[in-house]
């Protein structure tokens, strides 16, 4: 009995009756010392839960305290059971499940997927992202006859002007056997200032826009007369017809493996070239071009969703700052009998990015070529991915 309640006692064992105001003093003083006692049995309990283990070595409950259930327990013999550790640890265990389960999707291979996303305020840049080379061009130059020739190399010149030679010859001796009653033609060979002067007047025409234009009409006398001081129109003419870029000799056997033998060893070289004199920043783009081109190829591809819709398909690696074209893979179709390519997308980017394994550049892609074995065996070779998702 609290102090209130025994003054209240005394001050009224003398009275022959309790009035209300007794009555009431003394129900207000019970309620007040429950009160406190309850406030002072969950001051005892909380370091129980609070603090793990050390809490339960301080609290050793009373056989009065113990609950139904675990009176109902039948407990066997050399058996040992820890009143409260099992039942606190299993309902941890799914507290915390339930929060794993809440943060991340879970594909059907057991991948594991975050749902929010990553915190992108990092104070550092990651060792493995970190650039360790220089970029853009090898070179500084810019005198534009110089920096073409960087990629129009003597090596390329010399296979077309020795082939093209060499096939002009031929035609017009078979020519002159199966003529024999008219006058002889003579081949006069190509040179380097006349291929020049020719791929001069291709550039031209496709920078007026004039590239889609019958050839002879850029001759007249109302167009520019660039095309008419660089060669007459018979020569251009002749040169755009017998213009060979490989030894034809040898072209069907070559054929057999490869649908683009006409123009692998220029095509070679030309990828050489480009990543010979130039350096990509830290993210490289990955996707396909349709080239326009309705000439007769084995390898010309019909995509009605491209405006060319015909054309000659090229996957390419460019730089995302500059747009620098950093190297090209010719799309020539799957070869006869063989079975259909498998993760086409896939294989594409991990050919082309390799070339910049353990470089710390990001890869980027839209879905076409983004799978998740992919981004995986990127991240194994020291490279970044990143989805551009088509709006």
């Amino acid at each position: 009995m609290s102090d209130d309640i025994e003054f209240l006692y005394n001050t009224h064992q003398n009275d022959d009756d309790f009035d209300q105001t007794f009555y009431s003093r003394l129900e207000a003083i019970f309620a007040h010392d429950i009160n406190e006692y309850h406030k002072r049995i969950g001051e005892d309990l909380e370091p129980i839960f609070m603090s793990g283990d050390e809490g339960d070595e301080q609290y050793i409950p009373c056989e009065d305290e113990a609950s139904d259930i675990e009176n109902d327990l039948l407990v066997e013999p050399n058996e040992m059971i820890d009143s409260d550790d099992d039942v606190d640890d299993d309902f941890t265990e799914e507290i915390q499940l339930e929060t794993v389960s809440e943060s991340f999707f879970y594909g059907k291979d057991g991948t594991k997927w975050h749902k929010s996303e990553p915190n992108s305020a990092i104070s550092r840049i990651r060792q493995h992202n970190v650039m360790r080379f220089r970029s853009g061009p090898k070179e500084e130059n810019s005198i534009p006859i110089e920096v073409f020739k960087k990629f129009f190399t003597p090596n390329i010149v010399f296979i077309i002007i020795s082939q093209t030679n060499r096939y002009g010859k031929d035609a017009v001796k078979k020519w002159n056997e199966e003529n024999t009653n008219k006058k002889p033609r003579i081949w006069v060979d190509i040179t380097e200032i006349e291929l020049d002067a020719f791929i001069g007047i291709l550039l031209a025409a496709g920078y007026t826009h004039n590239n889609m234009q019958k050839a002879s009409t850029l001759w007249e006398t109302g167009c520019l007369p660039i095309f008419r001081a660089a060669m007459s129109f018979n020569r251009f003419a002749l040169l755009a017809r017998y213009i060979r870029f490989d030894d034809g000799r040898t072209r069907a056997f070559r054929q057999q493996t490869d649908k683009a033998a006409p123009i692998r060893d220029i095509w070679n070289i030309f990828n050489e070239n480009l990543a010979k004199n130039y350096s990509p920043h830290e993210n490289i783009t990955i996707d396909e071009q349709l080239f326009a081109f309705r000439g007769k190829t084995k390898f010309t591809q019909y995509i009605p969703s491209k405006p060319a819709k015909y054309g000659i398909k090229i996957w390419w690696a460019c730089d995302s700052k500059t747009h620098y074209p950093l190297q090209g893979k010719l799309y020539t179709g799957r070869e006869e009998g063989a079975p259909r390519e498998i993760n086409q997308g896939e294989n594409v980017l991990l050919q082309l990015a390799n070339k910049y394994s353990n470089s710390g550049r990001t890869i980027v892609a839209d879905n076409f070529f983004t799978t998740l074995d992919a981004c995986k065996r990127l991240a194994t070779i020291g490279l970044g991915f990143l989805c551009a998702e088509k709006e």
